[in-house]
């Protein structure tokens, strides 16, 4: 889970805020609907938007605007209030993942649309709960669903559709085979052609045209890893204890990089 207090550079917002330098610190008290901000992202027209676990906030600079569940007004909000990742793929659309449901948002008509599960055999929505959301260069989304395989949305048809990596795991895992809960947790890019992907097992990789995973193990002394980012010839991740980790895939070596410990916040 990913909790900060919202702190963001000005001049990002061009032509808002004078040329000086310098930050802001946002709370409740400024007009956030929780200080628990999960995802930010800037979109097109300069709102910056901000998830956190008590709701959907939009920034144009000035106030904040509220977006919070409400079933009188459905295509006017979120399906849900915990927010846990925001995209905008390259029509403008901003795709938001909840703890209930993939929300569309069309800033043209400022109307949400909502995609839930239904069922576990009728090609709805794997799970309602969404970790992550990856939007690919054809623009379909990988969405990281609660305790499900990989998952690929065409929001053109409108299908899902699932790629096995459980039964891949559990080939590559065995140990694996006797838990209930597998799940992924996020989706990076791995060149044009596939996709990484951290899950509860560790690193994975998966190859679009192939449709082949690939397993990427810790080494045996144990890496407590948390959020991945995304590079094409290395990967750095944050630790649960400070340090940075990186991975070359070409190599499949793994290495710790110790980070200074300071107190000072200058």
């Amino acid at each position: 889970m990913r909790w900060w207090f919202l702190f963001f550079y000005l001049t990002c917002f061009s032509g808002w805020v004078q040329a000086t330098r310098h930050f802001s610190h946002f709370t409740e008290k400024d007009g956030l609907t929780d200080n628990q901000v999960q995802c930010i992202l800037r979109d097109q027209q300069g709102f910056l938007w901000v998830g956190t676990s008590r709701g959907l906030n939009r920034y144009d600079g000035h106030t904040f605007k509220h977006f919070l569940p409400d079933t009188r007004q459905a295509q006017r909000t979120v399906s849900n209030e915990n927010i846990l990742d925001i995209r905008q793929d390259s029509f403008g659309y901003i795709w938001i993942a909840t703890a209930n449901g993939l929300n569309r948002y069309d800033p043209r008509t400022e109307r949400f649309k909502v995609w839930k599960n239904t069922g576990r055999a009728d090609g709805s929505l794997p799970n309602s709960l969404i970790w992550n959301i990856f939007i690919d260069q054809q623009q379909q989304l990988w969405l990281a669903c609660d305790n499900r395989d990989v998952c690929r949305f065409n929001p053109q048809t409108g299908v899902f559709t699932t790629y096995p990596w459980k039964s891949f795991l559990d080939a590559v895992h065995p140990k694996s085979a006797t838990t209930d809960y597998k799940t992924i947790y996020y989706y990076r890019p791995n060149g044009d052609t596939g996709i990484w992907f951290m899950t509860n097992f560790g690193l994975f990789s998966f190859d679009f045209e192939s449709q082949a995973f690939d397993y990427h193990p810790y080494p045996d002394q144990g890496f407590p890893l948390a959020k991945p980012g995304g590079e094409l010839n290395a990967l750095f991740f944050g630790s649960w204890d400070k340090d940075l980790i990186r991975y070359e895939p070409e190599k499949r070596t793994w290495s710790r990089i110790r980070l200074p410990i300071s107190s000072d916040l200058t």
